[in-house]
């Protein structure tokens, strides 16, 4: 019996070794690519035609006016280290910055395609007075000699509370009478302005990262609007019909314009005078002008009729023009996406419109009668584009197969 027991215990010993040896060990998991952060996203790609002309990190050859504090802000910045930052204290309603270069700066850029860009910061926007005040770009090492200048009663308008970017085309600036700078010798730079009295709180102003680039090409495809037909102010639409602002039947944005050539009339035309002009920024070669038309029934439409877009703020000067006689043709019934290339347009004989300077369109039409049914026509979004270029491979130039070399 005893050896039986001791057997007994034994088997039972052995058989407990055997299930703990085979039970599976538990490790922490070294695998901890779930907590690790995504990778950042690159930064953009540096413009290899930027040129600094002051980085706006220190106060040497800075003159900042007013008893306000004038520091170098290392946390309230748009780029590199710091902005230069003061403040117009109650009971003083007049800043600006100067800075006065040793060296002149070249950007090497020219009229036509130079910017001068940097970052203007206001802490509360509504204070500044809105109908003074200028930029100055000079190589003269003073203001009002040799200069570029630009008002900033028409740049406060377009500003915010905080940072803005200024962006500054060599082209429109004013010159005065001694031809403007030396744009190869940049040396001075100066922005003044005043808010509209001296009772505000401390109104907080910097600048930060001055510099030239050139002028962007702008996103293929990006639209420079004309009008979008949203609204009915300073549109002329003839006839009697109806004009409607239609929220419904639209192609982009919140509307269109609509109206009907009605029984017992045969003549249409929408004209949109613009109050500013608008420069889209392309060439004769390069530019489109594009907008949505809408024709009910497109077989009652007589082969007449003209689209116009000028410079002079009228019909028959200045301006594109496109027959419709040869486009009506491709149209159908309903919405019609018109593409119209600048250099397809007739000019007539004072050469055509000022191309950065449009502020007119006018479209006409008729029916082939008068006895026809109302019929329903209409506008939507007005724009420019640049004309996309389509490259067409004819070898790549990678195998020998077909070619012949001698």
């Amino acid at each position: 019996m005893k050896l039986l027991r001791s057997i007994t215990v034994t088997t039972l010993f052995l058989l407990a070794l055997g299930i703990t040896a085979c039970q599976k060990e538990e490790f922490q998991s070294r695998d901890t690519s779930g907590l690790k952060p995504p990778p950042p996203e690159p930064p953009p790609p540096v413009d290899p035609t930027m040129v600094s002309f002051d980085p706006a990190e220190a106060l040497d050859n800075w003159e900042i006016a007013g008893p306000g504090p004038k520091n170098v802000d290392k946390t309230n910045k748009k780029e590199g280290e710091a902005s230069l930052m003061t403040a117009i204290i109650t009971g003083e309603d007049y800043m600006h910055f100067i800075k006065r270069r040793p060296m002149a700066v070249d950007p090497k850029l020219s009229e036509a395609d130079g910017q001068f860009v940097f970052w203007f910061y206001v802490s509360d926007i509504s204070k500044l007075k809105d109908d003074d005040g200028q930029i100055e770009l000079t190589s003269s090492g003073q203001s009002d000699k040799n200069e570029y200048s630009w008002n900033l009663a028409s740049i406060i308008p377009t500003l915010q509370t905080g940072w803005n970017e200024i962006k500054l085309n060599f082209s429109t600036a004013a010159k005065g009478g001694d031809g403007g700078p030396d744009i190869h010798a940049f040396n001075f730079f100066r922005i003044y302005f005043w808010t509209k009295d001296k009772t505000h709180a401390d109104v907080q102003v910097g600048v930060d990262d001055l510099r030239f680039r050139k002028i962007p090409e702008p996103p293929p495809s990006a639209a420079i609007m004309f009008d979008p037909a949203d609204a009915l102010d300073d549109w002329e639409i003839a006839g009697p019909g109806p004009k409607n602002v239609d929220k419904t039947d639209k192609k982009e944005g919140v509307a269109s314009l609509m109206t009907a050539i009605i029984t017992g009339e045969d003549y249409m035309h929408f004209i949109k005078r613009r109050p500013s002009i608008v420069d889209p920024g392309f060439t004769e070669s390069n530019g489109q002008f594009k907008f949505w038309l809408y024709i009910e029934r497109v077989s009652e439409l007589k082969m007449d009729g003209q689209i116009e877009l000028t410079s002079s703020g009228q019909s028959d000067k200045n301006e594109y023009s496109w027959n419709l006689d040869g486009i009506i043709p491709t149209l159908h019934d309903g919405w019609n996406d018109m593409t119209l290339n600048f250099s397809a347009a007739n000019k007539g004989g004072d050469g055509g419109p000022d191309i950065h300077a449009f502020n007119f369109f006018r479209i006409y039409l008729f029916t082939n009668d008068k006895t026809h049914t109302d019929m329903k026509v209409g506008v939507d979004y007005l724009r420019f584009v640049k004309k996309e270029t389509i490259s067409l491979s004819f070898d790549p130039a990678e195998a020998l197969d077909d070619w012949e070399i001698a």
